[in-house]
């Protein structure tokens, strides 16, 4: 190592090439210095001086750099992994082209560096300058950068997956599409970042600052921890929020319009005048949250826990709150629910439990009440015009100065009720009279109609069985054909060839919120073509060969249900869940599955040519030798989805998720493909001809020619 010792106060001299493998190099001055290919793993040089030095595809991994003076130093090519250049006086400039996994950087001052594209994966970069710093495309997976100051960066792109970003500051940050999956967020300032499709799946973001922030069309924020976050005004429409914990959030005044909440803990979150319209809150908690004056217009909060929720002066027109289960307003009055002033125009609260709820001086117009337990409610000056309250229980509750002009009361308890001075619909009877029903201009005997009935070839034309219980009914053949079968039983029932063809929007409207229940029954080839299931039960349903062309199936549940063969052309199936379903040879030509849910569904030798599939979460399924010609699949979940084999030409794959997909032999001729993930996938003899491949991430990937794209 003696001519180790000769460099140490040498200038402008030549070490290219050397083996200086764990050199002690210490305070050196290689200022000028010739270090190309040099390898310097391990190597002390702790203050030394490096200016205009040309490290050049040097190995420095593990190099400890501390103090060292690396202004003007060209480290292109430089392997830094694991090496320290904590006050190393580093520029944005002289990292370019650099590996810098698991590298430690403090003390330097990058703000405003280009760093666009750099791998800093693992990275040490806790407490560092960023701020305006361009990082977009970079790989900062599992980063360090807790209190970093990332204030104005551009991360567009950039993957910062596993990053701890703790107390970290991003205000006015651009994140647009940036993967965040699993990041640690908690105290960050994010007030008025774009986090415009960002992925937030499983972040934490307890109690960091997102006031402002810009996060419409985020991809995914399932299981994402936001207690405590500041969300006051931010832009949360249309977000993917399924299982996220926002509990004691602060989202006054946001709009959260078309969101999408299934399951969501918003305990106690505060959404006074927030905008909710169209939101999907089935099955959320919203326990003492706090709704003064928010917009819930078209929300579905059917299934959600409101106990002690503060609804007052809320907007709840056309709400959904069908079937409510008795937990949500359970003890509502003792737990403070409070619905007082709320506008509940045209919502449908048909069987919800509102016993002692405070709903005084509301607007019901036009709501569904129907078999709604409103025992003890205050109904005390509300606007009742045109309500449905049939077979509603109203046993001691208060409806003194309430208009209920035009209101249906059929069948309702009003045992003890408060009917002071309220206007009454004309004609009202007081009674409580039982379900009839009109089959065929005869009532049916009670042995007719029950569980276990044979009704095998019946004719139901426009018979009214709403409510009724037809569960494992043998309907073989029947003509239901606008028949009302609204809150049915038909579980386990046989309607093998039965006609429902154009049935009522009546007969399946609300299904599900209304207690129709499809589970399990068989279907096979019965014509369906044009009915409303909108969110119907069809879990473990027999549709096979069966007929749903043109029929209303959004929302709709068909988990683990035989559609082998079953024509569902032009059918909606928005949001509908297939997860599991057979769906062999199905016809789903033009159909739309915009956002449905087909995990692991069979899809094999399917045609869904010019099928809509926008944002479908599809991963696992398989699709082998399908037919998508013209598909939209734009920003759609694919990931390890079989697609052997299939015909993709024509078809929308605009930033879709393919990680891992099987694309042996598909043709793709004319595929548009931007932005798509593609890492991993297989395209071996895949057809790519005139395919748009602008902006699309191939890492991993097996290439048509079967090579390993990097």
């Amino acid at each position: 190592m003696s001519g180790i010792e000769r460099w140490t106060n040498g200038r402008g001299e030549s070490l290219a090439g050397e083996d200086l493998t764990g050199a002690n190099l210490s305070g050196a001055d290689l200022e000028g210095a010739d270090l190309e290919g040099a390898n310097l793993t391990g190597a002390n040089l702790t203050g030394a001086n490096l200016t205009d030095a040309n490290l050049t595809d040097a190995n420095l991994t593990g190099a400890n750099l501390t103090g060292a003076n690396l202004t003007g130093a060209n480290l292109y090519g430089a392997n830094l992994n694991a090496a320290d250049l904590t006050n190393s006086g580093l520029t944005g400039e002289s990292l370019y082209g650099a590996k810098l996994t698991d590298v430690t950087i403090a003390g330097v001052n990058l703000g405003g560096a280009n760093l666009n594209g750099l791998s800093l994966s693992g990275a040490h970069l806790n407490g560092l300058n960023l701020r305006g710093a361009y990082l977009r495309g970079s790989d900062l997976s599992d980063a360090d950068l807790s209190g970093a100051n990332l204030d104005g960066a551009d991360l567009r792109n950039a993957k910062l997956n596993g990053a701890d970003l703790t107390g970290a500051n991003l205000h006015g940050a651009n994140l647009l599409q940036v993967v965040l999956e699993r990041a640690n967020l908690i105290n960050a300032n994010l007030e008025g970042a774009n986090l415009h499709y960002a992925n937030l799946t499983h972040a934490n973001l307890t109690e960091a600052n997102l006031r402002g922030t810009n996060l419409t069309g985020v991809a995914d924020l399932t299981g994402a921890d936001l207690i405590g976050a500041d969300l006051c005004g931010a832009d949360l429409t249309s977000v993917s929020g399924e299982g996220v914990n926002l509990r004691k959030a602060k989202l006054t005044n946001a709009n959260l319009s078309h969101a999408d909440f299934y399951g969501a803990d918003l305990e106690r979150a505060y959404l006074s005048g927030a905008n909710l319209s169209h939101a999907h809150f089935y099955g959320a908690d919203l326990e003492r949250a706090y709704l003064s004056g928010a917009n819930l217009s078209g929300a579905d909060l059917s299934g959600a826990n409101l106990v002690g929720a503060d609804l007052s002066h809320a907007n709840l027109t056309g709400a959904n709150l069908t079937d409510a289960n008795p937990d949500i307003f359970e003890e509502s009055m003792d737990a403070g629910t409070n619905l007082t002033g709320a506008n509940l125009t045209d919502a449908n609260l048909s069987g919800a439990s509102l016993s002692g709820a405070n709903l005084a001086v509301a607007n019901l117009e036009r709501a569904n009440l129907a078999r709604a337990d409103l025992s003890g409610a205050d109904l005390s000056g509300a606007n009742l015009v045109g309500a449905d309250l049939s077979h509603a229980n109203l046993t001691c509750a208060n409806l003194s100065g309430g208009d209920l002009t035009g209101a249906n009361l059929e069948g309702a308890n009003l045992i003890l009720t408060k009917l002071d001075s309220a206007r009454m619909p004309e004609n009202f009877v007081r009674s409580s009279l039982s379900f009839v029903s009109n089959w065929n201009g005869r009532h049916p005997e009670e042995e007719d109609v029950g569980p276990g009935a044979d009704l095998s070839g019946a004719n139901l034309a426009g018979a009214d069985l709403e409510h009724a219980c037809l569960s494992g009914a043998n309907l073989t053949g029947a003509n239901l054909s606008g028949a009302n079968l609204v809150g049915a039983d038909l579980s386990h029932a046989n309607l093998t060839g039965a006609n429902l063809t154009d049935a009522n929007p009546d007969i399946f409207e609300e299904s599900m919120d209304a207690g129709t229940n499809l589970t399990g029954a068989t279907l096979s080839g019965a014509n369906l073509s044009g009915a409303s299931l909108s969110g119907a039960d069809l879990i473990g349903a027999h549709l096979t060969v069966a007929d749903l062309r043109g029929a209303g199936l959004e929302d709709a549940d068909f988990t683990d249900a035989n559609l082998t063969g079953a024509n569902l052309s032009g059918a909606n199936l928005e949001r509908a869940i297939l997860t599991r379903a057979r769906l062999w040879n199905a016809h789903l030509i033009n159909a739309n599955l915009s956002w449905a849910t087909l995990v692991d569904a069979q899809l094999a030798g399917g045609n869904l040519t010019g099928v809509e599939m926008l944002g479908a979460a599809v991963s696992g399924a398989n699709l082998a030798g399908a037919n998508l010609a013209g598909a939209n699949l734009r920003s759609a979940y694919l990931m390890k989805a079989d697609f052997r084999g299939a015909n993709l030409s024509g078809a929308s794959l605009t930033r879709a998720y393919l990680s891992g997909a099987d694309l042996f032999g598909a043709n793709m001729t004319g595929s548009d493909l931007s932005e798509a993930d593609l890492s991993g996938a297989n395209l071996t003899g895949a057809n790519l001809t005139g395919a748009n491949l602008t902006g699309a991430n191939l890492t991993g990937a097996i290439m048509p020619d079967g090579t390993v794209h990097e």
